[in-house]
């Protein structure tokens, strides 16, 4: 049995099939993966010159897939082996720009949210990147970026410790750091990070923002407070700022200030999801039911999946006195989130 067929016994391999189509039959009389390399070399004659290859080659790239099928490749111990080979084929070149291309067509359409949707495809990009160019700063940063979404934070503290090697005194590297440590829980060193990324730049306000949040959960709220001041201090229009001292204030019990912040956030980001479910909990605490369902009803249109929403707005229900209302709402937020289910 050819390798393409062996490796349709396994998930990745039924993925290479499914993505490579008629290029897996091509490949599928070549024994095993060491020869594949030669096995092209050697047939290239009776692939008319390679068109087949190139024709599937082209498909893929056509697709947008490209970066899909390296993640996957990237994942297996032979894989590099098979990255070789196609580079063979269509030129170690010319997949490089067409990956780069592909990339900066993602990020274009996505932005920053390419790291949550596509942070596979980035990860094989940069990767890829790495490999080629192993002293570029900035793709050991952007794979820290999607190891991060991914939750792989040892791997994204490597590559931010990588980048700081290759590129010092940068503060964004320092925060990277800061923000990994945060999460998990080693919150002095994060301080450390913190602090010497502001020393670099001392007007960093998302430095700053990133910092309150840390003072927050260390339990020091007038200098978390104080952080979230100056992150919107430098710069007003930053919501995650307003949010974070929003929330900051709210769980001091001190909610009108916490709506007064929220309601800036939700100025500045009207679709600004969260802040809204943020207020309606404030306004609910404050015993302001009506203003509280609306921020939870807006939630829900935002977010039709948002579980706490219905699960709070069923709250309100309840406590105005509209019990059918709050039944549906409370059914449909255990259906979303079953762990809100009474114990």
């Amino acid at each position: 049995m050819g390798y393409f067929k062996d490796l349709a016994c396994n998930i990745v391999g039924q993925f290479l099939l499914k993505q490579l189509g008629p290029f897996g039959e091509i490949l599928n009389g070549v024994a095993t993966i060491q020869d594949i390399n030669s096995g092209i070399r050697n047939g290239v004659e009776s692939y008319e010159d390679n068109k087949k290859i190139r024709e599937v080659y082209y498909r893929v790239k056509n697709s947008r897939e490209l970066l899909l099928l390296y993640s996957r490749l990237q994942q297996r111990s032979d894989g590099k082996e098979f990255v070789n080979a196609i580079e063979f084929v269509i030129g170690r070149d010319e997949v490089e720009l067409d990956l780069k291309s592909e990339w900066e067509d993602l990020y274009s359409r996505h932005g920053s949210d390419c790291f949550l949707g596509g942070c596979n495809q980035a990860i094989a990009f940069f990767t890829h990147l790495i490999q080629q160019h192993p002293n570029e700063a900035g793709s050991f940063e952007y794979r820290a970026l999607a190891y991060t979404q991914k939750g792989q934070l040892a791997l994204a503290l490597s590559d931010y410790y990588s980048a700081m090697r290759l590129l010092p005194n940068q503060a964004w590297h320092y925060n990277g750091c800061g923000s990994i440590l945060t999460k998990t829980g080693d919150y002095r060193l994060a301080l450390t990070c913190y602090s010497e990324a502001l020393r670099i730049e001392p007007r960093n306000h998302v430095v700053y923002s990133n910092r309150g949040v840390l003072h927050k959960y260390m339990g020091l709220w007038e200098e978390a407070i104080a952080d979230f001041k100056e992150a919107i201090r430098i710069n007003p229009q930053y919501a995650d700022a307003w949010r974070s001292r929003g929330l900051a204030y709210a769980e001091l019990g001190m909610h009108g200030l916490a709506v007064r912040d929220l309601s800036k956030v939700i100025e500045l980001e009207p679709n600004y999801t969260h802040a809204h479910y943020d207020r309606g909990r404030s306004y609910a605490m404050m015993g302001m039911n009506v203003q509280a369902l609306k921020d939870w009803t807006e939630t829900i249109r935002l977010d039709p999946n948002y579980a706490a929403a219905y699960y709070g707005r069923a709250i309100s229900y309840k406590q105005m006195g509209m019990t059918k209302e709050s039944v549906v709402d409370y059914a449909t937020a255990i259906q979303l989130d079953p762990s809100m289910a009474p114990g």
